[in-house]
């Protein structure tokens, strides 16, 4: 089986924050595409399929291919590791080049990477959109609850409702929409497998974008670390 290169979850958000990356991530869903199988929110088609494997071997030094932290000393739960062990074969390293480095997918993922679940780790997050103006691409009625704090720190935020399911059919006219906005903008972007391709090509077309799926979510879930008063974004 390959050796495979994984940075870990705070060196991740470190490297988008410092370098100005932006991030393309991988779970079991999008492996799944891969291999030409469906995922719960994407039918699978041929398309997807090479656009994601293109993504996993991607040499652009602004975009960090995030995958599972799952085969360096990352500890994971009980459930998790039963879970995440079938991962560790073949059928997934194939899709995946032993020279490239890679970075954490666990990044909104702390019920896998338990040691980030921690009010440090939060606030380090905030500092990816201090003082930016974020544009949030989400499914409707998905991912990125209205946690005011989430964005804290932010000049703004601006919400773009996109599909919820196959939201990779239309990714052809929403990447159109997306290019209208100044580069100056932050991309946040939670919308299944159609994140990690759309984070990809507008890191191309000169933009930083983040895939942060279930980033709100999991945000929402620790959100009582945090006893200060809230301050809503500006809309």
């Amino acid at each position: 089986m390959k050796k495979v290169k994984v940075i870990g979850e705070y060196e991740t958000i470190k490297e988008i924050i410092q370098k100005g990356a932006s991030i393309a991530r991988f779970g079991d869903g999008e492996f799944k595409l891969c291999r030409g199988r469906k995922q719960i929110s994407q039918r699978t088609s041929e398309e997807i399929k090479e656009r994601l494997r293109a993504i996993l071997k991607s040499n652009d030094p602004n975009l960090l291919v995030g995958i599972p932290n799952i085969w360096g000393s990352n500890k994971l739960s009980g459930r998790k590791e039963k879970f995440w062990s079938k991962y560790r074969c073949e059928k997934t390293t194939k899709f995946l080049s032993i020279k490239k480095q890679y970075y954490s997918a666990f990044i909104s993922r702390p019920d896998a990477a338990l040691h980030i679940d921690c009010i440090e780790y939060w606030d380090l997050c905030k500092k990816m959109w201090y003082d930016r103006v974020v544009v949030l691409v989400k499914g409707k009625g998905t991912g990125f609850n209205k946690k005011p704090s989430i964005f804290m720190g932010a000049r703004s935020v601006e919400v773009i409702i996109a599909p919820p399911r196959d939201a990779f059919e239309s990714l052809g006219s929403l990447f159109d929409y997306l290019c209208s906005y100044d580069r100056s903008i932050l991309f946040v972007i939670s919308l299944g497998p159609a994140a990690t391709v759309l984070a990809a090509d507008l890191c191309s077309a000169g933009y930083q974008a983040l895939d942060l799926g279930h980033f709100g979510m999991m945000y929402s879930k620790a959100h009582h670390y945090y006893k200060r008063e809230e301050k809503c974004w500006n809309n």
